[in-house]
């Protein structure tokens, strides 16, 4: 099982996010640290401690939480779950956040692997989009973790800033790849409603979109040849393309990403987190003070072990891509389980069991954006179905088209159809 941990708070809102994080004052992440633990030890019992592969601290900004709020956190996470020998452990970090110290006390409380939130190497797009730091800050926190021993550290990029060009995003690359990171994340900018930067830049992203040239946002040529350039530069470095915005080094792809994208089961704590068990998906509530008032306040207690659960300690209860054997045909009755019944918190939301409509969908949509794409034998072990005997219209649509292809028994995206891969993927959504 993966866990996914999630730390709401930032020092300010860049102009850009819709992410759940806010500022805070001392007492609310103190009260937030007592809530989420008290959900991790409810979370532990309820599931019987099952084993943990990879961890993943998101936010919001986690290293703005102080250190010993973090170390009660994993210390709870480590009393309430089996940990695997070869743990991945991601914490998001950003720039002006984070001391030399307190790098090596995360190292020391068993993260071992850091995301760090740069988006840009030019100070100038950095201050569009509202980040806290600059690049010379950027520089100061790479370097700290490289001292603090940490050796997988991934950096995130950010294409189609407001005013960005292709040399400048070049020298963006240039500059990271020169740091010998394992691992660069490079996002596309999504003007996201509610936002700022939706105020501001909404007209011209729909000019883009209208094929117009618009006045701030780079167009859609610039936009597409940025694409083109970031694949071949870190290709040419050594970085392999495993999934449409993501590159490692032999060896470091992000395990916990991987998970989310081949189904493997994930149990989120925090406010807003998402989490998908036994075919059923669902996240916490997105309030603050709900949260706080049921988990901090509330009168719960950790279940005792959930015999009819089908979970042991030291087991985990799926295999391959986390499809246990039969579990999609009975998902389909849409009848749940005592696990999902009884005791069900009530800060939970969105509560959706799958059917096996949902899950073959979820299998093609969420593999298909990683360059292996989906295996036929896969499929058809999980759902009982060959694939091509039920998306085999729009298979045979794209790989006319070259956008996809079916190689050693796997489907997958090619070049041309990752460029344009939302309009694929929504194909495959009946």
């Amino acid at each position: 099982m993966e866990l996914y941990i999630h730390i709401p708070f930032c020092v300010r809102k860049c102009a850009y996010c819709d992410f759940l994080s806010f500022p805070s004052d001392a007492d609310d992440r103190e009260a937030y640290t007592e809530a989420l633990t008290r959900e991790i030890t409810y979370w532990g019992g309820k599931l019987d401690h099952p084993v943990l592969s990879t961890i993943f601290i998101g936010g919001g900004t986690p290293s703005w939480l102080e250190v010993p709020l973090m170390e009660k956190i994993l210390k709870t996470v480590w009393s309430n779950f089996q940990i695997s020998k070869n743990l991945e452990c991601t914490m998001e970090v950003n720039p002006g956040t984070v001391t030399y110290q307190a790098l090596l006390d995360y190292r020391s409380l068993g993260i071992n692997r850091l995301s760090i939130g740069l988006q840009s190497a030019n100070d100038d797009e950095l201050k569009t989009l509202g980040r806290i730091h600059d690049y010379r800050r950027f520089l100061k926190t790479f370097e700290s973790a490289r001292r603090a021993n940490f050796s997988n550290i991934n950096v995130d990029l950010m294409t189609g800033i407001p005013g960005q060009t292709l040399e400048s995003l070049h020298r963006s690359l240039s500059k990271v790849v020169l740091l010998g990171p394992t691992h660069i994340s490079a996002y596309d900018l999504i003007i996201e409603e509610g936002t700022p930067f939706y105020k501001r830049y909404h007209a011209d992203e729909e000019a883009r979109r209208a094929g117009e040239q618009p006045v701030y946002l780079p167009d859609e040529d610039t936009e597409y040849q940025m694409t083109r350039m970031t694949e071949d530069f870190l290709r040419d470095k050594g970085f392999r393309q495993y999934e449409v915005s993501n590159f490692a080094r032999p060896g470091y792809r992000c395990r916990h990403n991987v998970g989310y994208w081949k189904r493997r089961e994930y149990l989120g704590v925090g406010l807003g987190a998402a989490s998908f068990i036994d075919e059923t998906r669902w996240n916490e509530t997105d309030d603050f003070r709900n949260y706080l008032d049921y988990w901090r306040n509330g009168d719960i207690k950790s279940p005792a072990s959930n015999s009819k659960s089908g979970r042991k300690a030291g087991s985990e209860s799926m295999a391959g891509l986390g499809i246990k054997a039969g579990s999609v045909e009975n998902a389909e009755s849409g009848s749940l389980s005592d696990f999902h019944i009884q005791g069900r918190p009530r800060t939970m939301t969105n509560f959706q069991r799958l059917t096996k409509k949902d899950a073959m969908e979820e299998f093609m949509f969420l593999g298909l954006r990683m360059n292996e794409g989906v295996s036929l034998d896969e499929f058809e072990s999980y759902f009982g179905l060959p694939l091509l005997s039920v998306y085999g219209r729009v298979v045979e649509k794209y790989q006319e088209e070259g956008m996809l292809c079916l190689a050693e028994g796997r489907l997958l995206l090619t070049r041309r159809g990752r460029e344009v891969s939302n309009e694929i993927l929504a194909d495959f959504l009946f």
